[in-house]
């Protein structure tokens, strides 16, 4: 498994896993995949850094991380394995 810190150009995808997260669990959350888009875009360019992994060059999951002061936040999504 091979991972990298998220870019710009990884917002669309982690936009889309986290409203599939919303969609599937307990969750309530309004918010469509552009207006999540901008969410994850104001916190990969403010605290909050996002870490991509991925297995024979395929995206499974993503990890977010905010540093601070005294602590460190982390939220791990791990899509389900595909079907097939």
């Amino acid at each position: 498994m091979e991972h990298r810190l998220a870019s710009d150009e990884d917002l669309h995808l982690l936009a889309a896993w986290n409203s599939q997260l919303i969609q599937g669990g307990d969750r309530r959350n309004p918010m469509a995949v552009p207006e999540l888009r901008q969410q994850m875009r104001r916190w990969l360019h403010g605290e909050y850094r996002a870490v991509l992994f991925t297995k024979s060059s395929e995206p499974v999951a993503d990890a977010r991380y905010r540093e601070g002061t005294a602590k460190t936040y982390l939220t791990l999504e791990i899509l389900p394995k595909k079907k097939g």
